[in-house]
């Protein structure tokens, strides 16, 4: 397997040698970087392929950081450490596009399989970068519901006027467009690939290398079930179980029949004081059983019954 390049950015000497030795055994070549200016310069100089950050780097917190790394490399593969379990930190870090965010003091072996599962993205990633692999990836021009007049479409050429000519912005782009639908139509590639001056194989290669994103429709209201460490031996598993049988999702499907519900199990949410967590859109919900899991998805499906007979009334 081809090495990679893994930076740890830590300010605490101690940990980043923890680090290191833990993780030697993995095919990358590791970097330890202790002042910011070393890290910007790294990124900047594409010399990370998957970097580990701490909390805080200079008294200035990683959510902070990250932004700063974006601008040079969109999509690096960020695994962000933090001691703390608010929602509004984990939530900081979720809108930065991290690939998996971590609980201080780490568990180990939680990172190792972070990292077999990075490691492995990265040679999808690159497999699908082969041209012979491209050729054969068949993109419809256009999808019923989304015509050229459709008022998403123009938001769609709105967005990518934009940021026209600015290659880098492509994951921006495509957060905004799902943010639209819900997902990334097919239909939107070509406006994409000319505003931007990417490929379509390089479009389609960001969709599948993040999990985040999604090429097909999505329920109207997103459930997140968190399997991380702490949710796990609470109890997670069972909750997850108990939210698939209410909602009639067979293995290999995570969308309810009416598009009401999508359902997305996360490695962690950031919230491991009140584990197990789960997430219905922006709530977070804490402490859960399967029967208080049930409940809070009853409570949507009672407000979205009530709109449907209003709507019906009117």
């Amino acid at each position: 397997m081809k090495k990679r390049n893994l930076i740890i950015a830590s300010a605490e000497e101690a940990f980043s040698e923890y680090l290191f030795f833990q993780l030697s055994s993995y095919p990358v070549k590791i970097f330890r970087c202790h002042v910011l200016s070393d890290l910007l310069f790294r990124v900047r100089e594409k010399e990370a392929d998957i970097l580990i950050i701490d909390s805080i780097l200079e008294g200035i917190p990683n959510y902070e950081i990250i932004p700063l790394l974006r601008k040079s490399d969109p999509h690096l593969p960020i695994i962000a450490l933090t001691a703390d379990s608010s929602v509004e930190t984990s939530q900081k870090l979720r809108q930065e596009g991290i690939f998996f965010l971590a609980m201080k003091p780490v568990d180990i072996k939680e990172i190792g399989l972070v990292m077999d599962d990075v490691l492995r993205m990265l040679t999808e990633k690159e497999q699908r970068r082969n041209l012979k692999m491209a050729k054969v990836i068949t993109l419809p021009t256009q999808e019923k519901g989304l015509l050229p007049e459709d008022e998403k479409f123009r938001r769609v050429q709105e967005i990518c006027a934009q940021h026209e000519g600015r290659r880098g912005d492509l994951l921006i782009v495509l957060q905004k467009i799902q943010g639209i639908f819900g997902y990334v139509p097919e239909a939107t590639f070509e406006t994409v690939s000319s505003a931007l001056g990417v490929t379509r194989s390089e479009i389609f290669g960001v969709l599948t290398f993040y999990n985040r994103f999604h090429l097909t429709p999505r329920g109207k209201h997103t459930i997140r079930a968190c399997r991380g460490t702490a949710c796990h031996f609470r109890g997670a598993p069972s909750i997850i179980q108990a939210i698939k049988d209410h909602l009639g999702l067979k293995p290999g499907k995570d969308t309810t029949d009416d598009f009401l519900f999508s359902l997305e199990e996360v490695a962690c949410l950031g919230a491991c004081g009140i584990a197990p967590v789960m997430t219905i859109d922006e709530e977070t919900y804490g402490n859960r059983t399967p029967a208080l899991a049930i409940e809070a998805i009853a409570n949507y499906e009672e407000m979205e019954k009530k709109a449907a007979e209003e709507k019906k009334a009117a």
